[in-house]
């Protein structure tokens, strides 16, 4: 029996900053360079820092948020690949804009990948998040009224 896939009230793209592509960039490119000078050194450590390499670009792949789409009854973060992060709307306490500060200081969950907009969701159980849709105001605009209505 093949079941229907629920289909977004709304859905936005996470908005990147220049600095933490510039940052995720350069760690990559740190032992891409030590790849190709172990090959011109004909080091044996080649493929220790090959690996260093493609396991970044996984794990960065993987982990930063893709996506957030705002479905009834929960939101979810889509991450790369397979993963994702649902949030039941019964345990969203409060959704609110958030000062830029606490993209690098916060005690909870940062997902946010921008100084731009960073919005603040407190949840009833477990930790707050913080993330940064591209289109804040809206996106903020649009959760608010998918959480009154259920």
């Amino acid at each position: 029996m093949k079941t229907k896939r629920e289909t977004p009230l709304y859905e936005d793209t996470a908005r990147y900053d220049f600095w933490l592509n510039f940052i995720l960039g350069g760690v990559v490119a740190i032992t891409g360079i030590l790849s190709v000078v172990s090959i011109l050194r004909g080091s044996e450590d080649i493929w220790v820092w090959f690996g260093i390499t493609i396991f970044e670009i996984a794990l960065f792949k993987a982990i930063l948020p893709r996506k957030f789409q705002i479905f009834p009854g929960h939101l979810r973060i889509v991450l790369g690949g397979p993963l994702a992060v649902n949030l039941d709307f019964a345990n969203i306490k409060q959704v609110r804009p958030a000062p830029a500060r606490k993209l690098f200081a916060y005690r909870g969950i940062r997902l946010a990948t921008s100084a731009v907009y960073v919005m603040e969701i407190v949840r009833r159980k477990g930790l707050g998040l913080i993330i940064s849709p591209a289109s804040g105001d809206t996106f903020l605009e649009q959760l608010r009224q998918a959480l009154k209505s259920g």
